[in-house]
């Protein structure tokens, strides 16, 4: 049984343990989950601060009914706010927003088939916590499918991005598995000299990105995208595309008497997003359009959207990747943990990520440039291991083909983004079915309503230019 809280007088302690455990909102929810999961599917899918928004409350019976009608103003269903500081309470608050349809506590505390002994353990195994057990979960993930070179670079990439608060103890007990390539080519070598060459090789790797082992804190800000160069027969096509594309920003083409320019016809596509998708991408299992193409956007929240119906019919079984987000210092103001989580920021992963095999992502942080790892590197997901260890293949560019191990890493915004300081941990990815991408004009398609007849306004602020 979980621990719960108690509420009494002094003097009153005993007979608060001996009574009956109190009939709550919550405990109601799970009782309304169990008697109804037969006819009422749809309410296991809510959550438990959502469920006021489809179901009342009787007070008199203690007890959930579904609503017969929607109220025009809708129902707020809010948990009280609580920090770690309040124990394992806390994490019960994390669980009921992520799992739904839980029947017991014990519902709640299962993840993946087995039975945590506490909230803050299941949300540690659910990926929620940001604690140093996931860089050693990380490494016990890659051990199991992974060779002894890459082990070596996972841990590198620890070292580098996620300061861990121990790395000797980290590193302890997965030497062995990072020497077996040694070993096996030098049986004669004692264990001691294999560990000193283990450490030798992850040394070499620190200094490459200009660190040493006493100094792998250091976080990379330079942009290290690489542009490549055209190909000769493609500069006269792209100055003609690129001259045009000038006339369109500085408002140089003709318009109409309503102020919309006349695309050309090459240039458009009038269809709905299902028929844009099919028109970008055709088959979905194609690797090689995964790698090479990509719908534009012009805002954000379009990106977002966009992205979210693809990766939805992408063919294959999605992993769910949750974040950790927290607030940074015990001096602040706590921050509810679903506002963090809600929080969606250029340049960071979402909390809720979803990943399927095969669909490309766009990488967010610079982790190894020698190895084609830049921020805006396009990769092909290859499986998700354990939650904690992304497995992909690098899409395009010199390392087309070649695959990475990505653990999470603790990301933060900048720092005069928001009122408080915030840090979220998460593979640091985004779907990349959608983003900035421009290659030969003949690849390139305006999308516009069907109707629209080619035209569209061309909004230009001379005033700025």
């Amino acid at each position: 049984m979980p621990s719960r809280l108690i509420f009494f007088q002094p003097g009153e302690e005993r007979q608060a343990v001996a009574g009956e455990p109190r009939h709550t909102q919550l405990t109601a929810w799970m009782t309304y989950n169990r008697a109804s999961a037969g006819e009422d599917a749809e309410g296991l899918r809510v959550l438990y601060p959502d469920f006021p928004l489809k179901y009342g409350w009787d007070a008199g019976h203690k007890r959930w009914h579904r609503r017969r009608n929607m109220q025009a103003a809708p129902t707020i269903g809010r948990v009280v706010s609580l920090t770690p500081r309040h124990g394992d309470v806390f994490y019960l608050r994390v669980l009921l927003h992520h799992v739904p349809g839980a029947t017991t506590f014990t519902d709640l505390r299962t993840v993946d088939g087995q039975v945590c002994d506490t909230h803050q353990e299941a949300c540690r195994r659910r990926g929620l916590l940001q604690d140093d057990q996931e860089w050693a979960e990380t490494l016990a993930e890659a051990v199991r499918t992974q060779r002894p070179g890459q082990l070596k670079q996972l841990f590198v990439v620890l070292l580098l991005f996620c300061a861990p608060a121990d790395p000797v103890t980290l590193l302890h007990p997965f030497q062995a598995a990072m020497g077996e390539d040694i070993a096996r080519r030098h049986p004669e070598l004692p264990p001691q000299t294999v560990t000193g060459l283990v450490l030798l090789r992850i040394s070499d790797s620190l200094q490459r990105a200009g660190k040493t082992m006493e100094d792998f804190v250091h976080r990379l800000r330079e942009n290290m995208r690489a542009r490549l160069a055209q190909e000769e027969n493609q500069q006269a096509e792209l100055e003609e595309f690129s001259t045009w594309l000038l006339q369109l920003g500085n408002g140089e083409l003709p318009t109409d008497a309503e102020g919309r320019v006349t695309l050309p016809p090459a240039l458009v596509l009038e269809a709905e997003l299902p028929a844009v998708i099919d028109w970008t991408f055709g088959n979905l299992t194609d690797a090689d359009s995964m790698a090479s193409r990509a719908v534009l956007a012009p805002t954000y929240s379009t990106v977002n959207s966009v992205n979210s119906y693809v990766t939805d019919i992408f063919p294959g079984r999605a992993v769910e990747c949750l974040s950790a987000d927290a607030t940074v210092g015990e001096e602040q103001e706590p921050v509810p943990q679903e506002y963090l989580n809600g929080l969606c920021v250029p340049g960071l992963p979402p909390h809720h990520l979803l990943l399927k095999p095969g669909m490309p992502v766009i990488l967010l942080r610079n982790i190894d440039p020698a190895r084609g790892l830049c921020n805006g590197t396009r990769l092909l997901v290859v499986a998700v291991h354990g939650g904690r260890l992304l497995e992909a293949t690098v899409a395009c560019g010199s390392a087309a083909g070649r695959r990475v191990l990505i653990p999470r890493l603790t990301l933060q915004p900048p720092d005069d983004a928001f009122p408080f300081e915030w840090r979220r941990r998460q593979f640091p990815v985004r779907p990349a079915f959608v983003f900035v991408l421009v290659g030969r004009w003949r690849d390139l398609r305006f999308v516009l309503p069907p109707g629209s007849g080619g035209r569209t306004a061309n909004v230009v602020y001379r005033d700025v230019l």
